[in-house]
């Protein structure tokens, strides 16, 4: 069977190869409105390919023979599809490109699966289908969730426009990453840093101790104070503004509940010491709708984050999680947020703040606080500059 594919781009000609199966498909084209792309042949082919497959513009499709355009250009499906459309091109021959790593990037429900089709085109044709279900699941409840109440009373981001990442990275003027250190802290508070992140790693002798990727898995050569949270949480108790988001390291969800328990064992006895603010000073970092249940359910503060989370690629699903247990943020990897502008669009539209890590470049924090991103995880970044 012959393919056309819309889109002629790096990232769409390798998902192609990796989806297709090409023992009986043959990507005989690819079409694209870029003109620089198509060059404007006066003829079929016209010289202009990629990969050594010809580039054509739109309108020259029905020149050639094929059997399915399969459109790469996942968040502007529906634009795409009415275009082809008003080509004359019959809709049993369009479909999406469907590939299991950016099929949750399809921003319309598709209506008409053409099952036999994808079973025939796609390798894993059954799989793709079940994803399909999902996707349009989620795509049909995205659009029918009411946003997030503004007045919803929670920490504002917009006012801790830089956070620690991992305590703060500057320790006695060198760059080291991920230290979790006392210095690494007393650095971010002398900084004047009003929100902190930081790994809780285990515990240890007892206590809770932050982490170290540094200290757990690198050979090092400097010397640094290994931190518990307790003493982070004594450093800040004193400022209600001071505020600390853990990051959980968990392999399971029961590791999560066990430390997330521990946690919450620790806050109370400070409570009992005087420390009558600690909890409103605790935001806990979830990963996915169990962790996120069960920390809200435990009347946390959470935000949602998309680090080694199954859902971070499907952001609508995140938005989705967010509405449903009343979560006012998402931390968002900041290369994505960069690229892909529509992630940022998705969570606002629902009020949700974004929050980006880690960035230590200023031209990338500029681009993100314009994109509409509230507070970044920097490592080298310093509020007063």
């Amino acid at each position: 069977m012959k393919l056309i594919i819309f889109g002629a781009a790096k990232l769409i000609y390798k998902s192609a190869k990796e989806a297709i199966n090409s023992q009986t498909m043959k990507i005989v084209a690819f079409s694209d409105n870029d003109e620089r792309k198509t060059g404007k042949p006066e003829k079929w082919g016209g010289g202009v390919n990629y990969e050594g497959i010809p580039i054509i513009s739109p309108d020259r499709i029905l020149d050639i023979e094929f059997d399915y355009i399969l459109i790469g250009a996942w968040y502007s499906y529906s634009e795409i599809w009415n275009e082809l459309i008003a080509l004359g091109i019959p809709k049993y021959k369009i479909m999406p490109l469907y590939n299991k790593s950016h099929i949750y990037l399809l921003n319309d429900v598709i209506d008409d699966i053409d099952t036999a089709a994808i079973c025939s085109i796609y390798t894993d044709g059954e799989e793709i289908i079940k994803q399909i279900w999902k996707v349009n699941e989620v795509n049909r409840l995205y659009e029918h969730l009411k946003p997030i109440k503004s007045e919803l009373k929670t920490i504002d981001y917009e006012k801790y426009h830089l956070i620690a990442h991992a305590c703060g990275g500057l320790l006695r003027g060198e760059k080291i990453e991920y230290t979790n250190s006392l210095e690494a802290l007393m650095e971010a508070l002398k900084n004047d840093f009003k929100m902190i992140e930081c790994d809780v790693w285990g515990e240890q002798d007892g206590k809770l101790i932050l982490g170290s990727r540094l200290k757990m898995a690198y050979p090092i050569y400097i010397n640094y104070t290994v931190l518990t949270l307790d003493v982070l949480l004594r450093m800040v108790a004193d400022d209600i503004n001071k505020k600390v988001i853990l990051d959980i390291k968990w392999n399971t969800l029961n590791d999560f509940c066990r430390l997330l328990t521990n946690i919450d064992r620790l806050v109370r006895q400070l409570e009992k010491e005087g420390f009558i603010n600690i909890r409103r000073q605790i935001i806990i970092e979830t990963f996915d709708e169990d962790s996120t249940k069960y920390a809200v359910n435990h009347n946390w503060e959470c935000i949602l984050t998309d680090y080694r989370n199954k859902e971070g690629a499907w952001i609508k699903k995140a938005a989705c999680i967010c509405c449903k247990y009343n979560i006012k943020a998402v931390m968002l990897d900041a290369e994505s947020a960069i690229r892909h502008k529509k992630y940022i669009k998705y969570l606002i539209s629902k009020n949700i703040d974004i929050v980006s890590y880690t960035v230590d470049e200023i031209e990338d924090y500029v681009a993100l606080k314009k994109a509409g991103v509230k507070s970044i995880l920097s490592n080298y970044l310093k509020p007063f500059a």
